[in-house]
């Protein structure tokens, strides 16, 4: 057990870095020398010159064994841990039940003290700490952390994450219509690594749901404004296996003038677009670029064919994928 929870304290190293507080413990964890950080922590508590809240602080920070290190800085914080070292033992106890599975209510610290804490801390520790109750499913716990953190970093980067952060918490609290909100809220910004990602859950989301034109156009934007994110392969692969509508819709729609087409590409910009557009004319048959608005942006779609029967149009979707080595989808118009 010793040398896994060494182990684990190791990688908490990884995560937060060691103050520098001009002090030679400091110094020497800095060189990686815990030796002498060891003989330096003796020197300072012979002569008295750290409180008894700080010299558990150090004492966790150099404990070989992490359930030591654990128990001691939360000895520093209960006897009274300055601010600015406090921040950095809630990280690691965060970080070290988050890695250990541990729960927070089983936790030596109390719900109140860990509230009383939440101001002392970092935005990054405090998503770890909404992280970890949304792994609990104490998800009115996490989202009441969650919107306390997009207060406190708007208009900086970190904004996205909280707001990805809030809505896929949402999502598995059975939230979906306030969630599909942020989502969509989130990608009529310009840039950000939040982006793609918000398309991506929007995608897989309406799939779900199978609403399969919804899901074409988020897999499209992300597509063509994020080539090479994480997740569209998987997209791809969704959305194949969402059925084909049955007889009874198809002659449903085909009474009420519904006809299909292949959507081939969503472009922000109309230039590009028309670009898209030229690659089929090949074909022979009707290309359209269509405005759309959706959640209040302007997009430009791009479509092939106009069939009356569903199975006319899967046909030319399976040739042009065949012959552009992309994903389309069969929409109903």
């Amino acid at each position: 057990m010793k040398a896994k929870a060494t182990i684990v304290f190791a990688i908490l190293l990884l995560f937060v870095s060691v103050p520098c507080w001009g002090n030679a413990i400091a110094d020497a964890l800095a060189n990686g020398d815990f030796e002498r950080a060891g003989q330096a922590l003796d020197s300072l508590v012979t002569t008295e010159a750290i409180g008894r809240a700080e010299q558990a602080y150090w004492e966790g920070i150099l404990a070989e064994s992490a359930d030591e290190s654990i128990r001691l800085l939360n000895d520093a914080i209960s006897l009274g841990l300055e601010a600015s070292l406090k921040e950095e033992a809630w990280a690691r106890i965060t970080e070290y039940r988050l890695l250990t599975g541990d729960s927070l209510q089983s936790s030596s610290a109390s719900t109140d003290q860990e509230e009383a804490s939440i101001s002392n801390v970092s935005l990054n520790t405090l998503r770890i700490h909404a992280a970890f109750l949304e792994r609990d499913q104490l998800f009115d716990s996490s989202l009441k952390i969650i919107d306390a953190g997009l207060i406190e970093s708007r208009g900086a980067d970190l904004s996205q994450w909280w707001q990805i952060d809030k809505a896929r918490t949402m999502l598995l609290a059975g939230k979906a219509v306030g969630a599909s909100k942020v989502l969509k809220n989130l990608t009529k910004e310009s840039k950000g690594e939040g982006v793609p990602i918000a398309l991506y859950l929007l995608a897989r989301e309406s799939i779900s749901k199978k609403e399969t034109e919804k899901a074409a156009h988020y897999f499209n934007l992300l597509r063509d404004g994020y080539p090479n994110a994480v997740g569209t392969d998987e997209i791809v692969d969704r959305l194949s296996e969402i059925e084909e509508p049955s007889a009874t819709e198809s002659k449903a729609e085909k009474v009420t003038g519904t006809y299909y087409s292949v959507q081939v590409g969503v472009f922000s910009n109309p230039e590009n677009a028309e670009r898209g557009a030229e690659q089929f004319r090949k074909y022979k048959l009707p290309v359209e670029v269509v405005k759309k608005r959706i959640s209040n942006v302007m997009y430009n779609v791009v479509y092939v064919g106009h069939f009356s029967e569903y199975h006319e149009a899967l046909r030319t979707k399976t040739m042009l994928e065949e012959n552009h080595n992309e994903s389309f989808q069969v929409v109903a118009r």
